[in-house]
């Protein structure tokens, strides 16, 4: 069996991951005879110091794939952010309870994580600490587009909330709260605006009040009271009735929670189903597409810099500003154009 070790890359720290992850996989008695034929003595990892590579490879596997999944250019991607950094949080939690050599590092990556996306995790009930909720970096994930991305995506919906440690009430509200998002957001996209603060657009609110109204304007007519009345005017047939439009926000309020009961119940687990049966969630396909196709991490456009750099080369040192621009747009959507 042929053993390689990638040359790790300053300036990404998941390529030092993967050299690490490398060079515990060589069989440790082939890797010190290796070193001791090229007289790098120094070199040789005694039983501790294998134990502590193992814990630091155990410690970051999850942010190394997070950080290889969020960053992918041509696939959805702010879908993963919720359910990865959950899952992150409750793996750090049993690293340092198991971890007999990097307890220290467990905590310092959690402290960290609370105080970046701490704002996210109290989103979804988790407790934490006041002094962490000052920093100014603490809310930068308290978005609620984090949730309903989440759900969006096939092959999470609610599962990475139901599978996870959170505890069983709290699974459930959490389900609530995200289905309640998910058709408010649906409901405000089709030009509905709601009058509930709170977000939640029910039946019996929005009929109780229309009859009310009617009944009120009823009453106002026959009694002869302050309403002006209407004037005649030419095709008045044609005019919809004032109720109409409170129906018809019942009735879309209506289909796109039966769309979210279908889109729970599809057998399918895929990422992509929201967008197969688009003619069956007409709504969430709608949401979908305005949603999901923000990116979880600058790295796509990051990537473009890389490639004008590319361009941009001593022999073309004299490329305008827009010239350049536009050999980039082709650059990096030559497949769409071919």
């Amino acid at each position: 069996e042929k053993f390689s070790i990638p040359e790790a890359i300053v300036t990404r720290w998941n390529s030092q991951f993967l050299t690490v992850s490398k060079v515990v996989d060589i069989p440790n008695t082939l890797l010190n005879d290796l070193l001791n034929e090229q007289k790098k003595t120094e070199l040789l990892l005694s039983t501790k110091d294998l134990a502590v590579l193992r814990e630091f490879i155990s410690i970051f596997t999850l942010f190394a794939e997070a950080t290889t999944r969020t960053q992918a250019e041509q696939s959805i991607s702010i879908s993963l952010v919720g359910p990865s950094m959950l899952a992150i949080y409750y793996d750090l939690e049993n690293e340092s309870r198991i971890c007999k050599h990097t307890k220290p590092l467990c905590h310092a990556l959690m402290t960290s994580l609370l105080a970046r996306f701490g704002g996210f995790l109290l989103n979804l009930e988790i407790p934490v600490d006041d002094h962490v909720k000052h920093r100014n970096t603490f809310n930068l994930f308290s978005d609620d587009i984090f949730l309903v991305a989440s759900f969006l995506d096939g092959q999470f919906r609610l599962r990475w909330i139901i599978q996870s440690a959170l505890p069983l009430d709290t699974k459930d509200r959490l389900c609530e709260k995200i289905k309640n998002l998910v058709a408010l957001w649906a409901f405000q996209l089709i030009g509905c605006n709601t009058d509930n603060q709170d977000g939640n657009v029910t039946q019996a609110e929005v009929t109780t009040s229309t009859v009310d109204n009617v009944l009120l304007c009823t009453k106002d007519i026959c009694d002869g009271g302050g309403l002006t009345p209407k004037r005649k005017s030419l095709f008045s047939y044609c005019e919809a009735p004032q109720t109409e439009s409170k129906k018809l926000r019942v009735d879309a309020m209506n289909e796109i929670k039966e769309e979210i009961m279908l889109f729970l119940k599809d057998p399918r687990y895929e990422t992509s189903l929201i967008f197969d049966k688009k003619n069956h969630f007409p709504y969430l396909h709608r949401l979908a597409l305005r949603v999901l196709c923000v990116p979880a991490t600058s790295a796509p456009a990051e990537r473009i810099f890389s490639k004008s750099g590319l361009l941009m080369t001593p022999h073309r040192s004299r490329l305008s500003t827009d010239t350049l621009s536009k050999l980039t747009f082709v650059k990096c959507n030559v497949t769409l154009i071919c």
